[in-house]
């Protein structure tokens, strides 16, 4: 009896730990997030800030097709996330900077243990119709994000292109809840570039813009004053 009371009064004290454990653990995450989230509003920078152009390479279809997107933040979300303009209005879809989602361990970077999370992926959901291809469809879109990149280097860079089918089952015997899940089918590839640094580059090219014209035009402003 008396061991069998200590053996119940351990698993409980273990219980209680662990308990505690995930409580304080939880609590330092959502202060974590919440002070991430007010220092991003405050500053007012945007995660993605441009316009971008997405080239989509999509052999299955047939199909080549540029557009140009737009990412909106909305605020005080973790990760950041929302709205992605294409053109002119002529569609829209969600943004989302990710963990790697076939590596969900990962997922240790949004638990606080770096002072910022490296969301190496940004998925994008589109109408099919926003980028040429039929109605009715939805394209997910992963691109390579860098969370802290060099001088010059882009946020995005390049990454793949699903069709996704949303199919939705019965999660319990009697029918009366339902799950979905999505289906994607790889189809071909996507490019992202700044339109500014892309213009940028090509002047360079060009030699319509000096790589060192902004540095000598800087010290020809700090000789007149």
């Amino acid at each position: 009896q008396k061991k069998r009371k200590m053996m119940v009064r351990k698993v409980v004290q273990v219980c209680l730990h662990f308990l505690w454990l995930v409580f304080s653990v939880t609590s330092a995450l959502q202060i974590t997030l919440q002070r991430r989230a007010f220092v991003k509003m405050s500053s007012g920078i945007e995660t993605l800030p441009g316009r971008w152009r997405l080239s989509l390479s999509l052999p299955s279809a047939n199909s080549f097709t540029v557009v140009t997107a737009q990412f909106i933040d909305d605020e005080g979300f973790e990760p950041p996330q929302g709205r992605v303009i294409i053109g002119d209005g002529d569609g829209e879809g969600r943004w989302l900077l990710s963990e790697d989602p076939d590596d969900r361990k990962d997922g240790l970077w949004v638990w606080g243990l770096f002072s910022e999370p490296l969301y190496p992926f940004c998925l994008i959901s589109l109408p099919s119709e926003s980028v040429g291809l039929p109605s009715g469809g939805q394209l997910a879109l992963r691109l390579n994000h860098k969370a802290r990149p060099d001088d010059d280097a882009p946020l995005l860079t390049k990454g793949s292109v699903f069709l996704r089918k949303v199919t939705t089952i019965n999660a319990d015997a009697l029918g009366l809840a339902r799950a979905s899940y999505n289906d994607d089918t790889a189809i071909g590839t996507v490019s992202a570039t700044l339109i500014q640094q892309q213009q940028k580059q090509q002047s360079e090219e060009f030699g319509l813009i000096s790589p060192t014209s902004t540095a000598v035009s800087a010290d020809r402003e700090d000789q007149q004053v």
